[in-house]
């Protein structure tokens, strides 16, 4: 059996997988890139999912929707 992390990981993958199927808007993919850019420094600094979420909870949950929220984590993984 995997590990809960893991397979939180895996879950939030095969999500991704499904939101990169629709097209993004240039202005969605803008303010993407540019919160990627403030949080690279948080995401270099962690080497677990679980503080990671809590980190894009905290600061950008109310600034990003679920899709980019995906995205970001999607970020965090494969790095």
């Amino acid at each position: 059996m995997e590990p809960p992390a893991h397979q939180a990981a895996l879950e939030l993958l095969e999500s991704v997988e499904l939101l990169e199927s629709v097209e993004l808007p240039v202005q969605v993919l803008q303010v993407l890139l540019y919160q990627l850019f403030i949080l690279r420094f948080f995401l270099h600094q962690i080497t677990r999912i679980r503080p990671a979420l809590l980190i894009i909870q905290l600061l950008f949950f109310r600034q990003l929707t679920p899709p980019m929220v995906l995205l970001l984590l999607k970020y965090q993984i494969h790095r």
